[in-house]
């Protein structure tokens, strides 16, 4: 499992499980909400102009060299595009950050 630090509050996780990846949005540690995605899914939102990823309470968006985090229809905040897309090519070969 990965954890990239969005801000003082909150943390985005990804563990693989089974044939995919599930994405964590934490607050304090404590998960609020979550998101299976198939390895696909991830590898085609960044490697590609797509500028949306998912619908429902988690959702990404790719924009000016980062990756903006919605929850519950809030952004609570962003990553670095290139730290994001490290993060998930660890997660999906199995190496480490």
């Amino acid at each position: 499992m990965l954890t990239l630090e969005v801000n003082d509050v909150y943390s985005l996780e990804l563990a693989p499980e089974g044939a995919g990846v599930r994405l964590t949005l934490t607050k304090e540690g404590t998960p609020l909400v979550c998101r299976k995605a198939t390895r696909k899914e991830l590898r085609d939102f960044s490697e590609s102009a797509s500028a949306t990823a998912f619908k429902g309470r988690l959702i990404l968006y790719k924009q000016f060299g980062k990756i903006e985090i919605e929850a519950k229809k809030e952004i609570i905040g962003a990553l670095p595009l290139p730290q994001f897309e490290a993060a998930i090519t660890a997660v999906l070969t199995g190496s480490t950050v």
